[in-house]
């Protein structure tokens, strides 16, 4: 693809609009500001946030490469998303007054106050890695798509968005977060809607179905959980829990960002079964990007470039922020008892190293939906864990611990001997919930032991 003046001028706007807001409110800034937005987020805000960090380019990529394969079946996937979140609202509801009553700021503070201090720190350890495994997959799938798209290189792309974000984390955490997220997801939506409007009002026939599969009961399941699971595994929805002001506009919120993610795969579905008509190899991981190159007429390409800075951004920020406060707050604040202060600062500094970090790894690894394979894994992991201490309040810590120890173990040996494909989610949850089992059948028993033993 070829970049015209008008492009420049777009990607320019978007990229001035988004610093301006991100560092707009610099004064403002306080230490509960930084952290978690004094707690104080709006209907409008927490909707906008909640639904911009879930579209980013693992999302977009990968599942577009779902529908390639599988049609509208991919859908499955969205639904079980919108599932997840609609059971999630009753969570929430929950999980909002005891944030409140216990100050929580991370997801792992839920787990210390229940089941102690280890189980939070090896639930931090899940939450560190998948978190940063999707700041890879953001910076990934961004420095290929500029790549694609300008024709930029790689590192340039990635050093470019990697430059921007950190620069209006460190000035406002998680209230830039916020404030970026609501224009990003607004250009998600008016962009996609049009792109969909201008490639379907071309002269192409109708989408071809000669190479989609047809998609297995185990498939449909596999991806159904997968989605169903994602937003009780999600630390950053959980922070946006915590940050939301009241526990109707958490509802409100929750509901109205389920529509609207739906709406959006059914655009991005419709956008790629648009794509294959054309004569073009829909297996490339980036074929939805070449695809709506052909499609775009002269001057949508910036529109095109922005729309997936958008995404890639909008969930970028979200992880980068999320690892550096599992990090700070969940290891160094508790080990050092450190002031919210301290720990502010500190959480700048380590937003610069995990962004340097991202940014070097990105550049080393290559395949971005092997990458998302892994790492929805890690985020179904936690999914599963926080929903079983929902359902049964009184697990014991023995088998939280014992599970998210041999869920890491089986990963890993998943990984080095099989490799990296849906298998990797099919052990990760098969994994959790037998060691949860045992766990729990382990604890009983030592329980009535111990019991008869003092009698």
């Amino acid at each position: 693809m070829k970049l015209h003046i008008i492009d420049y001028v777009s990607i320019f706007l978007y990229t001035i609009l988004i610093l301006y807001v991100g560092v707009r409110f610099k004064r403002r800034i306080n230490t509960n500001t930084f952290l978690i937005s004094e707690r104080n987020l709006g209907f409008f805000s927490s909707c906008m946030t909640i639904s911009a960090s879930k579209v980013g380019a693992g999302l977009l990529l990968t599942y577009s490469a779902l529908v390639f394969a599988y049609g509208f079946n991919a859908l499955w996937l969205f639904g079980g998303y919108v599932f997840g979140y609609l059971i999630f609202y009753f969570f929430a509801s929950k999980l909002k007054i005891e944030a409140d009553k216990y100050n929580y700021y991370t997801l792992p503070d839920y787990f210390r106050k229940r089941y102690g201090s280890t189980s939070a720190y090896l639930i931090s350890i899940l939450v560190f890695l998948s978190m940063f495994g999707w700041i890879l997959t953001n910076l990934i799938g961004g420095g290929k798509t500029i790549t694609l798209i300008s024709g930029f290189s790689f590192p340039t792309g990635v050093i470019f968005m990697g430059i921007i974000i950190v620069v209006y984390l460190v000035v406002g955490g998680f209230s830039s977060v916020v404030k970026t997220d609501v224009i990003q997801y607004l250009c998600i939506i008016v962009i996609f809607l049009l792109l969909l409007i201008v490639i379907f009002t071309g002269a192409l026939s109708g989408y071809s179905t000669s190479n989609i599969e047809k998609m297995e009961i185990g498939k449909i399941v596999t991806f159904f959980l997968t989605g169903f699971l994602f937003p009780l595994g999600s630390a950053e929805l959980w922070q946006r829990v915590y940050a939301t002001k009241s526990i109707k506009d958490i509802r409100k919120s929750l509901v109205t960002a389920s529509i609207l993610y739906f709406v959006l795969g059914v655009i991005l579905s419709l956008i790629c079964l648009r794509i294959t008509e054309l004569a073009i190899d829909t297996s490339n991981e980036f074929a939805l990007i070449e695809g709506l190159g052909i499609l775009l007429p002269m001057g949508f390409t910036g529109l095109l470039v922005v729309a997936f800075f958008a995404a890639i951004m909008s969930s970028a920020d979200t992880f980068i922020f999320t690892t550096s406060s599992a990090f700070c707050q969940d290891y160094v604040q508790k080990l050092f008892n450190l002031s919210n202060d301290t720990v502010v600062k500190l959480m700048k500094i380590f937003m610069l190293i995990f962004t340097t970090l991202g940014v070097i790894l990105s550049i080393l690894l290559k395949n971005i939906i092997d990458v998302t394979f892994l790492f929805a894994a890690l985020t179904l992991s936690i999914g599963i864990i926080s929903l079983v201490s929902w359902i049964r309040s009184k697990v014991f810590p023995f088998s939280i611990n014992l599970a998210i120890i041999a869920n890491i173990i089986i990963t890993l040996i998943v990984l080095f001997t099989i490799g990296i494909d849906m298998k990797i989610i099919i052990s990760s949850i098969f994994s959790i919930l037998t060691f949860l089992f045992i766990g729990e059948v382990i604890s009983i028993v030592k329980n009535r032991r111990t019991s008869r033993n003092t009698v």
